[in-house]
């Protein structure tokens, strides 16, 4: 029930906020350059009227199947809370407002990579949020910075769990790459991207 709710929502969000269209419980704002800038409705659990809106940015560059969340933050109400109510009265122009006030101007910085860069170095920093921090700044060209960065990734990680594992051999590769053949890894990166899109569907967004 919920679902088609949403889809409905959405629909009249869209007409109101012409920059933004949907792909199921995701909006976006294009154009899709480098960096996805996206507004994700997430259904309660517990009920079939509340859900979460989370507004965030994400790096087509980082290799993934799926959306994350790492660089974003929840959407709220009048109230300050981060829980919307499909009961809830003026719900469509309460929403559009705090879209329109919250989630647009923090997705209009990362409209390009350097914008990205700049939301990603001010928040804290963890193996993943280094991670897509250090190939952002990779594909920029400044391959001397993005070897710092990544070089901050190994020392937190643990080796005896798989994908932290898997984390570390990239970066260590990458890196060392980077340090001899920096345009063999903008060329990756590239491709990386490409992936991304593609597994993301987003293609038509481009």
């Amino acid at each position: 029930m919920i679902t088609s709710k949403l889809a409905a929502l959405e629909t009249k969000i869209a007409e109101a906020l012409p920059p933004l269209r949907f792909k199921k419980t995701l909006m976006l704002l294009p154009p899709i350059g480098h960096v996805l800038r996206g507004i994700w409705f997430d259904r309660s659990a517990y009920d079939e009227v509340s859900f979460s809106v989370t507004a965030f940015l994400m790096p087509l560059c980082v290799p993934t199947d799926h959306l994350y969340f790492n660089f974003g933050d929840r959407v709220r109400h009048k109230g300050g809370g981060d829980r919307w109510n499909m009961d809830m009265p003026n719900l469509v122009t309460d929403l559009v407002a705090a879209l329109r006030s919250q989630a647009l101007p923090f997705l209009s910085r990362g409209e390009t990579l350097e914008g990205f860069i700049e939301v990603a170095k001010s928040g804290p920093p963890t193996s993943r949020t280094l991670e897509s921090l250090g190939y952002a700044v990779a594909q920029t060209g400044d391959a001397k910075q993005a070897i710092e960065i990544l070089s901050r990734i190994r020392p937190m990680l643990n080796t005896e769990i798989a994908w932290q594992r898997e984390l570390g051999d990239q970066v260590r590769a990458l890196s060392a790459e980077l340090a001899k053949h920096p345009e063999k890894v903008q060329k990756q990166l590239a491709q990386w991207e490409e992936e991304t899109v593609r597994n993301l569907g987003l293609h038509e967004f481009r």
